[in-house]
């Protein structure tokens, strides 16, 4: 039997999808490409468990790997519903928001 991976969120913690530029809406669906692996993992992270994603934008959209300095205050939080692999390297996925202006505070 394959060991379970180490989650990369810790229980009790929201993971963060920072993306470049976004405008979201409440209750809405929102398709978005994720192409980067820790985003991927991410994704992947959240429909296996279940858990909401919260999504903020970067201060600078050229951070390459940005940290916690590096992105606006998070404001949504999401429920992964579906995903759509696309080889290795990206993968569609797509959003319903469950919280608006509520994370974070």
């Amino acid at each position: 039997m394959a060991a379970k991976a180490k989650p990369i969120v810790p229980a009790g913690r929201l993971g963060v999808l920072p993306l470049q530029e976004a405008v979201l809406f409440p209750n809405t669906v929102i398709p978005l490409a994720v192409v980067k692996k820790p985003g991927i993992r991410l994704v992947e992270e959240a429909i296996r468990e279940g858990r909401p994603i919260g999504l903020t934008v970067l201060k600078d959209r050229d951070i390459e790997n940005p940290g916690p300095d590096d992105i606006e205050r998070i404001r949504n939080a999401l429920r992964v519903i579906a995903v759509h692999r696309r080889g290795n390297h990206a993968r569609r996925i797509e959003l319903v928001t469950t919280s608006h202006h509520g994370c974070g505070n």
